[in-house]
């Protein structure tokens, strides 16, 4: 072979390369999970008045992986969120999911119920394993994306329209001054109108 041109030995390579790295983020949250719990485990302090709430395994776990307490917060929580759907971290470190495709599958259902995020995702999970085992290939990110949102708005179609009423309430534009006499203009407002 040469660049730009791969034998079919270097791209089972490659695609094994990526099914080891989700192996590896899948123990390594399995990890985090193992340290820290798989909730979030809120301490008030005894002074409430002058403190907050906060989750105890950020500390101890903010040393060992070189980050602040605070930065702690997104690996612990996409490590949490991971492992509280089971047959989803099973595909992911089997290799049937790259990293790119369950981390979709999460961030798509992030604002559903824990029960109809469960449902969504096991339904989606269902679909994934069919499509394995008829030997079809994978979907890509993009249409996984697709393929969780049609799920949601089966599945869970009174929380959507909820969340929509919800969303729609905080639309806005807001004006951010920059230099030379310049500003940004920012709107957070409806997809359709987008």
């Amino acid at each position: 072979s040469k660049p730009g041109w791969p034998c079919p030995c270097q791209l089972i390579v490659a695609a094994a390369w990526q099914a080891v790295t989700s192996w590896s983020e899948v123990n390594a949250a399995g990890g985090l999970v193992d340290a820290c719990g798989l909730a979030e485990e809120v301490v008030q302090p005894d002074d409430f008045a002058k403190a907050t709430a906060t989750d105890p395994s950020r500390a101890e776990l903010a040393p060992v992986l070189h980050l602040s307490p605070g930065s702690t917060s997104g690996p612990l929580k996409s490590a949490r969120d991971l492992h509280l759907h089971p047959s989803l971290a099973t595909l992911a470190a089997d290799g049937t999911l790259f990293s790119s495709a369950w981390r979709v599958v999460l961030w798509e259902t992030s604002n559903l119920s824990a029960p109809a995020r469960r449902r969504v995702i096991e339904y989606v999970v269902d679909r994934i394993v069919t499509r394995r085992d008829q030997g079809r290939r994978p979907w890509t990110p993009g249409e996984m994306r697709k393929e969780v949102k049609r799920a949601v708005l089966r599945l869970a179609e009174q929380e959507v329209a909820e969340a929509r009423e919800r969303a729609r309430a905080k639309r806005r534009v807001s004006i951010t001054p920059d230099v030379d006499g310049m500003a940004w203009i920012n709107a957070l407002i409806s997809d359709v109108d987008a």
